[in-house]
């Protein structure tokens, strides 16, 4: 009986740790459905740019300097230009003149989701389906013996 206990708790505090994950990485993926897609460019932010200024432009192509946070720059559907830092960062960082999604919401241009596996819920889904599955390995070995 008091490994049925002990397995049930287990099960019980991988599931509350699964479904953060769980609810956020479906949020993510709502936004990628309701928002509007355009394609944007990562673009140095202000500091960096300021960088790059100082570098002659023949020399640009030999630097790398990238953003952990990435700033996109779009252009809404309104024709307006926008440019935002989003709210994850990257290990390794996305490099400066790449082409990516972003969804953006039209009645706040300022929140985003990139087309991208860490952005868009793929990551979070998949920390959520992992911790369900490892939650399940207490009951096969019950099961099993």
């Amino acid at each position: 009986m008091s490994d049925l206990i002990g397995v049930l708790v287990v099960i019980g505090a991988t599931n509350v740790i699964a479904l953060p994950f769980l609810i956020l990485g479906l949020v993510y993926k709502r936004r990628t459905k309701k928002w509007t897609r355009v394609e944007g460019e990562i673009v140095p932010f202000p500091k960096q740019e300021a960088f790059m200024k100082k570098i002659p432009k023949k020399a640009r192509r030999f630097v790398t300097v990238s953003n952990a946070k990435p700033t996109v720059r779009f252009e809404r559907i309104d024709g307006g230009e926008q440019v935002v830092t989003a709210g994850i960062s990257h290990d390794p960082p996305l490099k400066i003149g790449r082409n990516i999604g972003v969804y953006y919401n039209p009645e706040q241009p300022t929140k985003i989701t990139l087309e991208h596996f860490a952005h868009n819920g793929n990551a979070l889904l998949l920390i959520a389906i992992i911790l369900y599955v490892l939650s399940l390995i207490p009951i096969a070995i019950i099961l099993s013996s």
